[in-house]
């Protein structure tokens, strides 16, 4: 049975990881360091290839750790344990930035003087959606699908873990 961590493909996730955070606070480096911006601005701008690599590498580790556990025959047990695991890893920070850019939006909207650019998603279906992490499933791009911009990826990475109970079944055949 396979298990365990690959640290170099932990330290590689991190890179990846690091590259899509620099790449969403590009504006801020340009104001604070022009020079370092500029320099890096050819990988900084590539860096949204940074969810792919990281989604590609964590499909390779959640295939290494689960394969045997999941694969042989279909148990809705292990099914249910890798959905709670994963569900329990995500959610909670993704509630706490979701609800942080709700008052963000709600801020901007009656205090600001130049309310949001995302205030017409506050409605009570979009916070459902984005509730229950489908948000994405329902759109044709990912601009504008949740109120955290970024958050976009946590609900196609929702919709991958439920595919993968399935695809690993087939993989494993």
């Amino acid at each position: 049975m396979r298990s365990g961590e690959i640290r170099a493909l932990t330290g590689l996730r991190i890179v990846a990881a690091l590259w899509v955070v620099l790449f969403h606070f590009r504006p801020l480096l340009w104001q604070a360091a022009p020079d370092f911006a500029s320099a890096l601005s050819p990988i900084l701008d590539c860096g949204a290839q940074g969810v792919d690599l990281f989604f590609i590498l964590s499909g390779f580790v959640l295939t290494w750790n689960y394969i045997d556990k999941m694969g042989k025959s279909w148990s809705t047990r292990a099914t249910l344990r890798f959905l709670w695991l994963r569900l329990a890893r995500v959610w909670p920070v993704y509630l706490v930035t979701m609800h942080l850019a709700a008052l963000w939006i709600i801020f901007t909207l009656n205090v600001g003087h130049v309310p949001s650019e995302n205030v017409w998603t506050l409605n009570a279906i979009s916070y459902i959606r984005q509730l229950f992490l489908v948000q994405l499933w329902f759109q044709p791009f990912f601009d504008g699908s949740s109120w955290d911009g970024p958050a976009w990826s946590i609900s196609a990475e929702w919709l991958a873990y439920l595919g993968f109970g399935l695809l690993i079944l087939v993989v494993f055949r």
